[in-house]
């Protein structure tokens, strides 16, 4: 008994360029993902999202503090520019 093979699902040609095509379009869907989420996480500020950053003076304050703490400014630009975020009664 002879059984004839007409390429994938029985369709012929068409069914290889079909089955080619959703697995080209799966790969694509794959890849697309895996971007958006790698974008995602590289543009999303550190910290929790969900507690906003703090306002005003303090967060300055903060970030003085931090700069000088990993050496970008030296103790005497990190007096001076506290003073200034302090004003003349502080």
């Amino acid at each position: 008994m002879w059984v004839e093979r007409r390429g994938a699902a029985g369709l012929g040609p068409a069914g290889w360029l079909l089955a080619a095509l959703l697995l080209l379009t799966l790969a694509a869907v794959v890849v697309l993902v895996v971007v958006l989420l790698a974008t995602r996480r590289s543009t999303q500020p550190q910290g929790s999202a969900s507690t906003p950053p703090a306002a005003g003076p303090s967060a300055a304050r903060v970030l003085l503090d931090e700069r000088l703490a990993r050496g970008e400014i030296d103790p005497e630009d990190y007096q001076r520019r506290r003073a200034l975020l302090e004003g003349p009664d502080g």
